[in-house]
């Protein structure tokens, strides 16, 4: 008998089915959110961010719940009004939310840190983003300045380009804070975006005014993070909400956001957050008819899952979105694709806290409040590698692992690292050091890789392939939906620094370059700058300069010195006084003067124009990715949800995802090698049946659930949009399939000159 074979020739080719074991639920679907719609038809008021009176598809009572965000980073534009108008650009990614991060004033206190892409360690930065003087203080305008005006490239904004005294610097401090995020919000809500704020209720920074006015909030800073105090809760919770935490989420909502990402939110005792939650629900609800967002930041270690469960978990009122540890998850390409087991068993107690009751253990109450509820995936954030540079990493370890000495090396600094931090309260600096040496060694191996992604062939292929892979799985591997990086869509290899540097008070990777890097020879440069590099390395006393001076192999030594080279660049760049007296005593001694004047730097700046520096496109995929999970089974928040993702002997082309939403299973096929068109054929469901019974052999039925798609694959698939175009129509019309507006394909029907209704038809009743 021969086999059937659909063919699908579309850029990305990414299919949906549906199959069922119980009866088809569509009409609760719907009756759901006429109810909700009925709950809330009070009085319209002419708000232009209340409910109907904008563009906003809210996921919570217009769409399936499914969150997707793009995070806004704001030192990644030059200004307020630059971020503004890209939020079109955003939109068009098919993004429904943006969440910023925090744009108030930031302290000054400094402190060490690592560099996230060299891995040199003791760098001086101040002005974290996350260490607030105050967030919105009721007396006081206070959006961080950077973002309202700058000076030239040593600044991080340039607002108005007619800055040129105090009293104009003095005016631009004096702008009214709601006036400037009202006319965040009101374009985001144009565009039909949705605004959420960070709100940071662990700390603010240690030189805030308020740690002076009320000292008795406060816990003792501690020793690694001097920037910031921490609240004491457990003395003074209801003041501190009452007096500071009310009056700044009244002023964030009147401003327009219309919800909260909590940052470090396993911090804050849960019945802090619970008031809080409750609060920004009650007053987002009477002033826009909106259900609030409320997203939980939850990354840890260092837990048990179930000591996780108990501090995330509130009594009656409990967040929407918790974030999943998807991100450090990888695909086992070795078991078709099978993700670890610690995210499995992670999923399902974040899913579970949200949605059970602190007290009694049980599921909540229906309500509308958490009608919608699961975990989020992120592409990446601030706090971690960016997706570009966590890939890049990836490829770098296996050219790392193919050479023993280093190996050897790197195993030889981590035991060392332990024996001096033996401790459980040294975890922390372990972890740090034991990163910062493992960038330092995969350091020259990505720079190698970078310049093959320059052109054509086998290592862009594979980040390709990668990168396709990593954005299918934080899409789809959640229960919820995603987050994506400002500059994720353009594989942005600069990592998002919250800091800026401590010795220049500019940005920590720099938008401007010395003209004696295009100037002067290389090789003159490569022996400065190695001397120097040299002499930072054996200086600092620590594991790696025991280990340096003993390498007989000089490319080893120079593959190690890279990173300080790097560092130092960037420091020369920024305009480090002692770094560049340094560097100019040196190449005066080659004859070569070097300045360090204003007019000595060529301005490189990175910004949505030029695509934060990226040099890939995954724009249409990401759209892809937002169009389907639009079309998923909705995220209720008492059905139990699992995923798993399988890779195929009978297509390496393509990654599958089978999610399970109580009775209801979804099988997406997705191509990450795009270049290459895909068959998919009757042999590539089987392997994918099999695959899944076999990870689930206490579901008898599994088999039978998958290989149930097939008749979707006639009844109705989701598609990608913006590929009905002829040829395409052509190609769809003669493989028997239709194509409806690039997002429904259904059985032809008997009128074969055009497509049949996705309206009309059981396929797009079905895929509603």
């Amino acid at each position: 008998m021969p086999v059937t074979t659909y063919r699908c020739v579309t850029e990305h080719f990414i299919l949906i089915f549906r199959a069922a074991l119980k009866a088809r639920r569509e009409s609760v679907y719907f009756s759901f959110f006429r109810e909700v719609k009925m709950k809330t038809g009070e009085a319209v008021k002419e708000h232009p961010l209340r409910r109907g009176n904008n563009a906003i598809k809210h996921p919570l009572c217009d769409g399936n719940g499914m969150m997707r965000v793009y995070q806004v980073f704001p030192f990644h534009y030059s200004n307020i009004e630059a971020m503004k108008r890209d939020f079109h650009r955003i939109k068009k990614m098919g993004f429904d939310m943006l969440w910023f991060n925090p744009l108030f004033e930031t302290g000054s206190c400094p402190i060490v840190c690592m560099d996230r892409e060299t891995g040199v360690l003791e760098n001086e930065v101040l002005g974290s983003l996350y260490a607030m003087k105050a967030q919105i203080d009721p007396e006081e305008n206070n959006i961080d300045e950077r973002f309202l005006y700058g000076n030239g490239f040593t600044g991080r904004g340039f607002l108005f380009d007619a800055v040129n005294s105090p009293v104009d610097i003095k005016r631009l401090r004096a702008a009214e804070t709601n006036r400037m995020l009202a006319s965040i919000t009101e374009m985001a809500a144009k565009e039909g975006l949705a605004c959420l704020s960070d709100l940071v209720l662990n700390h603010v920074s240690s030189d805030s005014p308020l740690c002076q006015a009320h000292p008795e909030w406060f816990l003792p800073i501690e020793s690694h993070y001097p920037d910031v105090s921490p609240f004491n809760y457990a003395k003074h919770a209801q003041e501190i909400i009452e007096n500071y935490w009310k009056p700044h989420i009244k002023r964030c909502v009147e401003a327009g956001f219309l919800g909260f990402r909590i940052d470090l939110a396993l911090n804050i005792p849960w019945q802090v957050r619970e008031a809080l939650y409750a609060y920004a629900y009650d007053l987002i609800r009477q002033k826009y008819n909106y259900p609030a967002v409320i997203f939980d930041e939850t990354l840890y270690k260092n837990l048990t899952h179930e000591e996780m469960r108990q501090r995330v978990m509130t009594q009656c009122v409990a967040p929407t979105y918790i974030t999943s540890s998807g991100y450090w998850a990888k695909a086992n390409l070795h078991k078709h694709g099978r993700m670890p087991s610690w995210l499995y068993c992670e999923t399902l107690a974040k899913d579970s806290a949200i949605a059970t009751e602190r007290r009694t253990g049980l599921l909540r109450a229906s309500s509308e409040l958490n009608q919608f509820q699961g975990t989020v995936n992120g592409t990446s954030s601030h706090d971690v590698l960016s997706l570009a540079n966590k890939i890049l990493n990836d490829m770098a370890e296996l050219r790392f692992q193919a050479i023993p000495l280093l190996v050897e090396a790197y195993e030889n600094i981590k035991r060392k690292i332990r024996e001096k931090y033996p401790s459980c309260e040294d975890e922390g600096r372990r972890d740090e050091l034991k990163e910062a040496y493992h960038l330092q060694f995969l350091y020259s191996f990505k720079e190698e890789i970078k310049k093959e992604l320059m052109q054509e062939g086998k290592s862009q292929t594979e980040f390709q392939k990668r990168y396709f892979g990593s954005l299918a799985i934080s899409a789809f591997a959640a229960k919820a939906g995603w987050h994506v990086l400002c500059g994720d869509e353009f594989a942005d290899f600069t990592e998002k620094s919250v800091f800026y540097n401590g010795k220049t008070r500019t940005d920590f990777y720099p938008q401007r370059k010395h003209v004696v890097f295009k100037n002067v020879p290389p090789e003159i440069l490569n022996s400065v700058l190695s001397q120097m590099a040299e002499k930072t390395l054996l200086s600092k006393g620590d594991f790696l300069s025991e280990f340096y001076p003993g390498l007989s192999f000089s490319k080893l030594k120079e593959q190690l010195l890279q990173p300080y080279i790097a560092s130092l660049c960037r420091e020369i760049n920024v305009g480090n006084r002692s770094v560049c007296d340094e560097f100019s005593d040196l190449m005066r001694k080659k004859n070569i003067e070097v300045h360090f004047n204003e007019n000595d730097y060529i301005p490189c700046v990175r910004d949505e124009q030029n695509r934060w520096g990226g040099n890939q496109d995954f724009r249409d995929f990401i759209l892809d990715m937002n169009l389907i999970l639009e079309k998923l089974t909705p995220a209720y928040a008492k059905q139990t949800f699992s995923c798993e993702v399988i890779t195929l002997e009978t297509g390496p082309n393509v990654m599958v995802f089978v999610r399970k939403m109580d009775a209801y299973f979804e099988t997406i096929f997705v191509n990450i090698h795009p270049e290459i068109s895909v068959e998919l054929t009757d042999d590539m469901l089987k392997e994918v049946a099999n695959i899944y019974q076999g990870r689930v052999p206490s579901f008898k039925g599994a088999y039978d659930a998958v290989m149930e798609s097939k008749k979707f694959l006639s009844n109705g698939m989701i598609l990608p949009p913006k590929r009905c175009d002829e040829k395409l129509f052509f190609q769809y019309r003669q493989s028997r399939f239709f194509f409806q507006e690039g997002i429904v394909a259904g059985q032809e029907s008997e009128d074969s000159s055009r497509p049949c209704s996705a309206s009309s038809s059981p396929a797009g009743q079905g895929m509603s």
